[in-house]
């Protein structure tokens, strides 16, 4: 793609998206904190009390790997909920295509569940 075109199209899309109550409250007024970033590319954390969304963005023209720990779990990618696999398990390490977006929502994370009984 473009790089002028993913700046219209999917530019537009993370800017109109980044703060919007489409994806919760988090991403308008959880607190922020960088995982990882390269020249070209960025992953950031946005968190409320009981929610967790990494936001990364590729800027390259050229697929990236991102390795990073905090990148282990089950997530919900929030950008591809209306088309079937939604969920995919990160190892430590996350693919970024070229010019892209990816909004993963954390599925499960027992550090922050609030139901845990400590006996």
């Amino acid at each position: 793609m473009e790089r002028s075109k993913w700046r219209n199209e999917e530019g537009h899309c993370y800017r109109k998206n980044c703060g919007s109550a489409l994806f919760g409250k988090e991403t308008a007024n959880g607190g922020y904190r960088n995982i990882s970033i390269t020249n070209h590319q960025l992953v950031f954390e946005r968190r409320t009390g009981q929610e967790r969304i990494l936001i990364a963005i590729n800027a390259s023209e050229s697929d990236f790997t991102i390795h990073h720990g905090e990148l282990l779990g089950t997530f919900t990618d929030l950008l591809k909920s209306g088309s079937g696999n939604i969920s995919q398990t990160l190892n430590g390490s996350l693919n970024l295509p070229a010019y892209s977006v990816q909004y993963l929502q954390v599925m499960e994370d027992s550090c922050m569940k609030s139901d845990i009984d400590i006996a």
